[in-house]
């Protein structure tokens, strides 16, 4: 559970000036932002962002935290139909995503990610800046 920064959403959804689209649709007029995305990084650290067609920005970053006295076919079972659950064999999902079965080996053996690495490189990966 955590709270969103809905003041600084609303302003980004409806107080921003809208845009001019020049490439695929030209002269359309859109707003700055449309969607809101969902970052996730090793350990828990979830960044959210505020993205649209040239612009994104990120709002607030998250902490995960470890649910405890569960496991997951009793989470699943506690959700409202209709709604995403988790896979309850987790290797399955790491092959469903393609991973090479020599980094789910190492996944198994106990390996994890640096997620100082993620935000340092990944969170920056796409640096928006806006150009005056």
């Amino acid at each position: 559970d955590a709270e969103l920064p809905l003041r600084r959403i609303y302003e980004l959804f409806f107080k921003q000036p809208k845009i001019v689209d020049k490439d695929v649709n030209y002269g359309v007029v859109k707003p700055r932002f449309s969607e809101l995305r969902f970052g996730i990084a090793p350990q828990g650290y979830i960044m959210l962002w505020a993205s649209g067609y040239t612009h994104q920005v990120e709002l607030q970053t998250f902490r995960a935290q470890v649910i405890r006295d569960i496991d997951v076919r009793q989470y699943n079972a506690r959700l409202p139909g209709g709604t995403f659950t988790l896979n309850e064999d987790r290797w399955k999902e790491l092959k469903a995503w393609r991973f090479k079965p020599e980094t789910i080996e190492r996944i198994k053996a106990g390996w994890q990610a640096n997620p100082d690495w993620y935000m340092r490189s990944i969170r920056v990966k796409f640096p928006w800046r806006h150009t005056l």
